[in-house]
């Protein structure tokens, strides 16, 4: 309690990215702190049966797939969106109860740009239960283009592409707001969804959730021409098996996930003023989230429309960091989000 009053006194606030694979949480004081953990909840359950929240963050996550018949995991979002409410805060408050010993002054919290009013609400709420004087909320693109380091607020054109975690987001913004827009829930049709499918139906491999992120990893930092070692469970003998395949015969399976990108910033760009469309020619296309990381993904784009797709200097974090600078200056804030509430 001591090192945390001399960090940040008694007044300080909080940025949050909640995503469907991670959570980045950030308090700003007198110091800074940063956590980035899973989006994942571990629920214990009594003998009364009821349950209880038991652990969040990296200690759940390691419990995924290897839970007893006493304790569950649970994942708060699914496509970008929290689809658990109460899971969501149970989730936050264990990843907040050591680190934070009262309540926040703001909360400010990111959100995708395409859901529905009831969906935002749901982000609302979640902010509201850590009891804040005052909740911010902002559009996950705009803070990624904060966060890329982008000058929104002028009179000129850009584009973000978000690949988050089973959602496409394609925004042009011009002035601080979003003129023209396009987005694609994948409902379990992103990458690794369809690494596992491929490789059930194909090879009748079964690979879990922790080999799958291992396999996606590898599989960007190979050539197509490299071959892949892949350990799994048999689907024929109920035995650990082996594969070797080629990076080329799974980067194949990737491509109605590049193609899906394609369609969005193409209807995208199709609603945008034609004043705008130079400035994003000559400025090209920012990409940030995890399929930014893909050299395959970006090459795939680059051959199928006729512009620069250019991958942000961080970004895994471009929403976070564009949240803290948003949380940490009152003229962005009063041009980029969207709602101000104060805590009931």
């Amino acid at each position: 309690m001591k090192t945390w009053k001399r960090l940040f006194g008694s007044s300080w606030d909080l940025a949050i990215d909640l995503g469907t694979e991670n959570t980045l949480i950030q308090a700003r004081g007198r110091g800074a702190q940063t956590w980035n953990e899973p989006s994942i909840l571990a629920y214990a359950l009594q003998p009364d049966g009821n349950i209880t929240p038991w652990t969040a963050g990296q200690s759940a996550l390691r419990m995924e797939g290897r839970t007893s018949e006493t304790v569950r995991t649970v994942r708060p979002l699914a496509d970008g969106v929290i689809v658990h409410l109460q899971a969501a805060v149970d989730m936050l408050r264990i990843m907040l109860e050591a680190r934070m010993p009262t309540h926040p002054g703001q909360v400010l919290i990111s959100f995708p740009h395409a859901i529905t009013p009831i969906e935002k609400m749901a982000f609302r709420d979640l902010a509201q239960h850590l009891h804040p004087e005052r909740v911010l909320l902002v559009k996950e693109p705009l803070a990624a283009a904060v966060g890329s380091g982008l000058d929104i607020l002028r009179s000129q054109g850009h584009m973000i592409v978000d690949l988050g975690k089973g959602i496409i987001e394609a925004v042009i913004m011009v002035q601080g707001e979003v003129v023209a827009s396009s987005s694609l829930r994948l409902q379990g049709r992103c990458e690794n969804e369809r690494i596992q499918h491929h490789l059930k139906e194909h090879h009748g491999l079964l690979v879990g959730y922790a080999t799958l992120e291992d396999l996606k990893r590898r599989l960007h930092e190979k050539q197509p021409d490299d071959r892949l070692d892949i350990k799994g469970l048999s689907l024929s003998t109920g035995l650990p098996q082996r594969l070797e395949l080629h990076v080329q015969e799974l980067l194949e399976t990737l491509d109605p996930y590049v193609q899906a990108i394609v369609t969005c910033v193409i209807e995208a760009l199709e609603q945008a003023p034609v004043e705008l469309l130079g400035d994003i020619m000559d400025r090209g296309i920012r990409i940030t989230g995890g399929g930014a990381l893909s050299r395959h993904v970006l090459r795939g784009l680059e051959h199928r429309l006729p512009v620069k797709f250019l991958p942000v200097a961080e970004p895994l974090q471009a929403v976070a960091l564009g949240n803290l600078s948003i949380l940490a200056d009152k003229t962005l804030q009063k041009r980029l989000c969207t709602t101000q509430l104060s805590a009931p």
